[in-house]
């Protein structure tokens, strides 16, 4: 199993392939997936707090 230090050189690696034309997009959705834990654990919350027989449709 690959360690966090590999795969990170991996995506490194990757993105250094990428053409110029490429980059922008590609850091927009590796934004995308940094923000996207915050956002689901909220999203969990949510639910969480919805999980119960009083909570309105």
């Amino acid at each position: 199993m690959s360690t966090t230090t590999d795969i990170r050189q991996r995506a490194i690696e990757l993105i250094e392939q990428l053409p110029n034309s490429r980059l922008t997009a590609a850091i927009n959705y590796l934004k995308s997936l940094s923000q996207s834990s915050s956002e689901e654990a909220a999203l969990l919350q949510i639910i969480q707090r919805c999980d119960r027989p009083t909570c309105a449709s």
